[in-house]
């Protein structure tokens, strides 16, 4: 039965990664519990998979034994550890319905996002799949390593080698949704989570810069409901994958701020490389939250153990990101194969495509600021909000802050421009479905902005709900 057979093999997963956070995880919010429970579900699913494929054992029966396997390993380190417990996940959700208080307004607004999110999963589910990228490689990859039991590297139409080399962890999440049903019925809506993992995510970063939990529900929901956002719930692509781990990421990051910890550092440094294994163009993004993870790991005085967790961190991102990257360098010498990588025109790795021919197909005006703003779907929210709170969140920060907010609050704030710059100039494509983590970081920064002004709240909430009703129309 491959209904039984999909609730039975996520069940394991799910308890395994259930029972790690209940032994390891201090008292957390619920929203970086569940941040951190799916972080390590979904490291789960590719490190086994990963596993099996470059055994040649890839098929339903040995996804199921393996991690029956690890859910009895976690089972007994967990009766071997000798600390107590901390709450389930089942109790934190229960303490958490039981404080919730909703507006008219929030409740509208939830509404808004599970009515349109239950047509577009009831579209996905009676309508074959689409999409240059899932058709391609991400659905026929995964069905290709089911036949094979491999993880094989299968050439791709229109004579283009990079798929076959891209990192996989998305493809791989595909065929784990694939195994129990041989057909992507259900496949079709694995960004569904990390859509759920985005919001979460900015929700926490929006409460860790000090954000009430109404504005940071306000953010949320804007983000969620930018119309290039949502509609990528229909198609099998890896883009909603790669902003939810950076934005996981960086909330970790700001937890780590504030408590420099060997648990911090895991789940930063899984969710960044998990991101990593997904996409190749997160690469940049990757590299910059990298380094203030360094910069803490050497210049925190009241920690001794910042170079060790450092090294730590940085086998973590290898171990979750980087098996694409080693399979390409062992292969071919060169782990961003086919790209000829070069540094001011000095070769580091010989590919056989450049950048630029790639920034062939960008066409005149693809970069225009009107074309971006009112032709792309990003909603009244962006044009009206984020875009006016990121002009001016660096000074606001520094007037109502005077320099006293910490390097890392003011790195926040740059990240939207240091983004924008990497898609405008070292991306090979001006597709917005690259960047939309650098939406969830802005319209955070947006409901800092109206925070710090004081603006009233009426205004704020009118301001609301017309991008939700423009969201809507999109």
């Amino acid at each position: 039965m491959p209904a039984f057979d999909f609730f039975l093999m996520n069940l394991i997963v799910a308890i395994s990664a259930s029972i790690l956070c209940r032994v390891f995880l201090s008292e957390r919010s619920t929203a970086d519990y569940c941040i951190s429970w799916f972080i390590i579900y979904i490291s789960q699913i590719i490190f086994s998979l990963e596993i099996l494929g470059m055994s040649g054992l890839i098929s339903l029966r040995n996804a199921l034994l393996l991690n029956t396997v690890f859910l009895i390993l976690v089972f007994l380190l967990a009766k071997y550890i000798k600390t107590q417990q901390n709450e389930s996940f089942i109790s934190k959700f229960q303490d958490l319905l039981s404080r919730i208080e909703l507006s008219k307004i929030e409740i509208f607004c939830i509404s808004v996002v599970i009515s349109f999110l239950v047509v577009k999963v009831f579209i996905n589910l009676v309508n074959p799949p689409f999409g240059w990228d899932s058709l391609n490689y991400h659905f026929t990859f995964a069905v290709e390593w089911l036949k094979h039991g491999n993880l094989s590297m299968p050439p791709t139409v229109f004579d283009d080698p990079g798929p076959s080399y891209y990192p996989i962890n998305g493809s791989l999440f595909y065929l784990w949704l694939i195994l129990p049903f041989k057909n992507v019925f259900l496949a079709d809506l694995g960004q569904l989570p990390f859509f759920v993992l985005s919001a979460l995510s900015v929700f926490s970063i929006a409460r860790k810069i000090g954000l009430e939990k109404k504005f940071a529900f306000y953010a949320t929901t804007l983000f969620i409901l930018i119309p290039n956002f949502f509609k990528q719930l229909q198609v099998a692509y890896v883009d909603v994958m790669v902003a939810a781990f950076l934005l996981a990421s960086l909330n970790f990051l700001l937890a780590l701020n504030k408590g420099f910890s060997l648990k911090n550092t895991f789940f930063f440094s899984a969710a960044l490389g998990l991101a990593l294994g997904t996409k190749t163009t997160a690469l940049p993004f990757v590299l910059v939250i990298f380094i203030p993870f360094l910069l803490l790991c050497f210049t925190r005085k009241e920690t001794k153990n910042g170079p060790w967790l450092f090294f730590l961190g940085s086998f973590v991102i290898l171990a979750t990101g980087g098996f694409s990257y080693f399979r390409n360098f062992i292969m071919t010498g060169n782990p961003l194969y086919p790209l000829n990588f070069n540094i001011f025109n000095l070769q580091i790795f010989k590919g056989v495509i450049d950048n630029q021919i790639y920034r062939t197909a960008i066409r005149p005006g693809d970069y225009r600021i009107a074309k971006i703003l009112f032709s792309e779907g990003l909603g009244a929210q962006t044009v009206l909000i984020f875009l006016p709170a990121f002009l001016i969140g660096l000074p606001v920060l520094a007037a109502f802050k005077k320099w006293r907010a910490g390097f890392l609050l003011y790195y926040f704030m740059s990240l939207p421009l240091l983004f924008i710059l990497i898609y405008r100039f070292l991306l090979p494509l001006p597709n917005l479905r690259y960047i939309y983590v650098i939406f969830g970081i802005a319209s955070v920064i947006a409901f800092y902005v109206l925070n710090n002004l004081r603006i009233p709240k009426n205004a704020v909430i009118v301001a609301f709900a017309i991008c939700v009703l423009a969201s809507m129309g999109e």
